[in-house]
């Protein structure tokens, strides 16, 4: 059986609409916990990927004051591991943001109400 790329797409978006429904029609616990839920996961994406070096700080008056952030060393060993904790990582983004879209609309219609 022969899937075309907008038979994917089009599953992947339902699911992601029936997960946005679920979050939304628990109100404001459902939108928490799922929030918790996913930042929780993507710290554990983390812990499997690693992260590279990066450095963050200020900017004032065209001044760059930088601190350096070192590089956390992955769990994983394989590709594949590394793979599952992309994978991780990304589905737990999608998460976060479909708790706070929730969250949003959870807020407008209280106030709308």
């Amino acid at each position: 059986m022969e899937k075309s790329m907008s038979d994917i797409f089009g599953t992947c978006w339902v699911v992601l609409v029936n997960i946005y429904r679920e979050v939304h029609g628990a109100g404001f616990v459902g939108s928490f916990t799922a929030f918790v839920v996913g930042l929780v996961t993507t710290n554990k994406g983390v812990a499997i990927t690693g992260r590279e070096e990066s450095f963050s700080g200020p900017i004032n008056y065209g001044h760059v004051n930088l601190t350096r952030l070192p590089a956390i060393e992955g769990t994983a060993k394989t590709w594949v591991g590394r793979f599952f904790g992309k994978l991780l990582k990304l589905a737990s983004n999608i998460f976060v943001l479909i708790a706070l879209l929730a969250l949003v609309n959870i807020v407008l219609d209280e106030q709308w109400h």
